[in-house]
C-alpha cells in the first residue's frame, strides 16, 4: 500500500472517497472536442456533504466562494502527493460542488 491515501486526507476537511480519472487514449483517436491535441482530460470527483455548500450558498455567498477556493487549493494540493506538478501542468479546471452540479443538470 502506497505512503499516502487521498480519501484518509480529504475525509478530515469534509470530503470522502475521492476518485481520479484520466483518458487512456489521445483525445484525436476517439474524440477531438473534450481536449486540444496532445492534452488529456482528468477528473478528480468527490463526494462531500450537501449541508454544508447549500447553507453557504443560501447564507453567505462570499463563504461559499472561498470555501470553493479553498477545496480547490485542497485537492490539488494532496493529489499532488501522487501526482506532482498537477497543478502548474494544469491548463484549465472547472470547480464544482453540489451546488454547481444541481444547476448544471437542472435537477432538483
Amino acid at each position: 500500500m502506497p505512503p499516502w491515501n487521498l480519501n484518509s486526507i480529504l475525509e478530515s476537511n469534509h470530503f470522502y472517497k475521492v476518485t481520479i480519472r484520466i483518458s487512456q487514449t489521445s483525445p484525436t483517436e476517439w474524440d477531438n472536442t473534450r481536449a486540444p491535441v496532445g492534452k488529456r482530460v482528468m477528473t478528480i470527483s468527490t463526494h462531500t456533504k450537501l449541508g454544508k455548500w447549500w447553507d453557504l450558498f443560501h447564507h453567505d455567498h462570499n463563504a461559499y466562494e472561498k470555501e470553493k477556493e479553498e477545496s480547490i487549493d485542497l485537492i490539488f494540493r494532496n493529489t499532488e502527493l501522487i501526482l506532482p506538478g498537477l497543478k502548474e501542468a494544469t491548463d484549465f479546471y472547472l470547480p464544482g460542488t453540489p451546488v454547481s452540479f444541481q444547476n448544471l443538470t437542472n435537477s432538483d
